[in-house]
């Protein structure tokens, strides 16, 4: 676009499918191989443009769905990035949609380490930003089984590995069971013992997996209005 100089008006057109498909890829390939499909090229791709439609917003100060949907993936991207917290109140106080107001709970709810609050809200939004969101699952849930191993550390006492399951919206009993014991914390007989000795703080963040929850809503949806249409209309 360096080359044909596009209008602010054409260059939205063309930035906001793309993010939206690089948001998609992000999910739909994340289990690929990375001789199949690159990460880290992708975001790199995804933050140049994201970075480009904010300055575009700013510049005439767009007032539009299409924006706030924008600008609620640019937080939940960053999530955590004190910067564009300030940014997104400033802004978040011209619009009352509520998907805006979940994009900033959820951004606050992660800062104080609320998962719980953080996965009640994740259900509620549509598909494009649970995609988002679903990037950061791998360091919500570290986070939280962290907390719990210390909160709920006991030596008699044991925590059903199916509420775990159905608190950090794990797929099943199983992706649960994987993932405590990828942090190093006992399971048996579906119980988990929580010891705070015991979790590996050494090991690398666990990949980031699909969702049954996103890909129902995403058999549901039409792929090429998902790219081309805001998902709140």
């Amino acid at each position: 676009m360096v080359i044909q100089q596009p209008t602010p008006e054409e260059r939205l057109k063309i930035l906001v499918p793309i993010v939206r498909f690089h948001i998609y890829s992000s999910y739909r390939l994340c289990t690929e191989s990375v001789h199949t499909f690159d990460p880290k090229l992708n975001n790199t791709h995804l933050i140049e443009c994201l970075a480009s439609l904010i300055y575009l917003f700013d510049l005439d100060n767009t007032d539009s769905t299409t924006r706030w949907e924008i600008e609620a993936v640019n937080l939940l991207w960053n999530l955590g990035d004190s910067y564009t917290l300030t940014r997104f109140i400033s802004l978040s106080k011209t619009s009352n949609h509520q998907f805006l107001k979940m994009a900033k709970d959820i951004s606050f709810a992660y800062l104080r380490n609320n998962y719980n609050g953080i996965f009640n809200i994740f259900t509620k939004l549509p598909v494009l930003l649970q995609m988002v969101l679903a990037s950061h699952l791998p360091l919500i849930r570290r986070n939280a089984l962290r907390t719990m191993n210390n909160a709920y550390s006991s030596k008699n006492l044991t925590y059903p590995l199916s509420k775990l399951k159905s608190l950090l919206k794990f797929n099943n009993d199983e992706e649960a069971l994987n993932e405590c014991k990828y942090y190093g914390l006992k399971v048996d007989n579906g119980n988990i013992h929580f010891l705070r000795e015991t979790f590996d703080h050494s090991v690398k963040l666990n990949t980031m997996k699909k969702l049954d929850l996103i890909d129902s809503s995403l058999r549901e949806t039409e792929h090429p209005l998902l790219l081309l249409q805001c998902s709140w209309t």
